[in-house]
């Protein structure tokens, strides 16, 4: 789980408040790829990457998320403005829980990829199942000695 969510989570059960999500939700890499499936794109191609962001002041994590529009967007949110309280709390569990050796906080944002076609006569398509003509066991070297009963 997201370190940040996780800290505002934490003080919130710590103080008693109301628990609301205060980042974007994320999406899970599989469900993007079947959304390109659903509104007609052929052969999808989803990938990821995590990249980790470092920050000396909590406060510029923060920042970046509001540029990023990565703030909560949910419609069915909390509309109470957030307790200072609840902020600095989550901001110093976050300081306890996400500080490396160098005593920077560090922060692992998800990229998501994705890549579809249009539709098109001329595109290639996959091939029957069980048309191949090399063994995947041979491939990668690996003993083919588990047969399909």
């Amino acid at each position: 789980m997201n370190p940040l969510r996780l800290a505002f989570l934490e003080a919130e059960a710590a103080l008693d408040a109301p628990v609301s999500p205060h980042i974007a939700p994320t999406i899970d890499i599989r469900d993007a790829a079947g959304l390109l499936q659903r509104a007609g794109f052929a052969l999808p191609v989803a990938d990821t990457e995590t990249i980790t962001v470092s920050y000396a002041n909590p406060f510029k994590l923060l920042q970046d998320l509001r540029s990023m529009a990565e703030t909560n967007i949910l419609h069915e949110r909390s509309r109470r403005p957030l307790r200072r309280a609840v902020l600095m709390r989550a901001l110093q569990l976050l300081q306890e829980k996400a500080t490396g050796p160098d005593g920077r906080i560090n922060i692992p944002f998800e990229i998501i990829f994705l890549t579809g076609w249009a539709p098109a006569p001329t595109q290639q398509q996959p091939l029957r199942r069980g048309s191949g003509e090399v063994s995947m066991a041979n491939v990668f070297g690996v003993p083919d000695n588990a047969k399909d009963d």
